[in-house]
């Protein structure tokens, strides 16, 4: 069949043949190139999501990271609140002169009379957090208003103070040079008894290394001693005796 008979036939399809002819050629290379090309589209679709996914979850992640960061900013801003007043509470020295001020001023903005102000030596803590504390004896008169109010400006001061053995006593029974005016109620008359107080007003401080590893190894060598004589009193069951003491 050479080209003019197919000239002929192709004329004598009809026009709408022809035109389906025509757009089965144009569009056959595009299919053709889909057909060809599907399953590398198809994995390139799936490895974007993968991709895609894969971000979203590195973004989720900073976005944590960073609200964490920032909780822990704020924890930090707050331990460090935290440890410097843990600091002023327990120093790494007990200025004794600073406290003996405080002391004073307190009584006298109060009225009171300062008898006695003795530190005691440092007594370190049995339990585990260790800590020094030193008593101060002190004893001063007033009246029984002036002293709890002597005692409740101590508790707040900038630096910790455990008050101890408290004892109170009448110091006198007269209220000045003038005396309790007998007309008064005894309510009046107890307001205005003056009262000597005594206690012990404890101030703390920390241990530095040194200190602290010599309490542990004086606990360790105490509790070690108390095993051992506890081991002693009740040896097991069919252990020899111990030897006798020579005579």
């Amino acid at each position: 069949m050479d080209l003019e008979d197919l000239g002929i036939r192709y004329r004598e399809i009809s026009l709408w043949k022809r035109l389906v002819f025509l757009f089965i050629l144009a569009v056959a290379p595009g299919g053709y190139n889909y057909w060809d090309r599907h399953d590398q589209l198809m994995s390139d679709q799936q490895a974007a999501q993968t991709e895609k996914k894969s971000q979203e979850d590195k973004l989720r992640y900073a976005l944590e990271k960073h609200q964490k960061l920032a909780k822990l900013e704020e924890n930090l801003i707050g331990l460090e609140k935290t440890t410097k007043e843990v600091s002023k509470k327990f120093p790494d020295e007990i200025q004794m002169d600073h406290v003996l001020e405080k002391t004073e001023l307190i009584t006298q903005q109060l009225g009171l009379s300062l008898k006695l102000f003795q530190p005691k030596e440092e007594i370190p803590s049995e339990t585990a957090f260790k800590f020094l504390k030193m008593p101060i004896g002190i004893q001063l008169v007033g009246t029984f208003g002036q002293i709890t109010n002597f005692f409740d400006h101590l508790v707040h001061l900038d630096f910790l103070v455990n008050l101890e053995n408290i004892d109170l006593a009448v110091d006198s029974p007269n209220a000045g040079a003038g005396g309790i005016d007998p007309s008064m109620s005894q309510e009046k008359k107890r307001a205005q008894m003056r009262l000597r107080a005594s206690c012990d007003m404890s101030v703390f401080r920390s241990l530095n290394e040194r200190e602290a590893k010599a309490l542990q190894t004086l606990y360790d060598n105490k509790r070690a001693a108390e095993k051992a004589a506890q081991d002693a009193a009740n040896p097991p069951a069919g252990a020899p005796p111990p030897p006798e003491a020579p005579k």
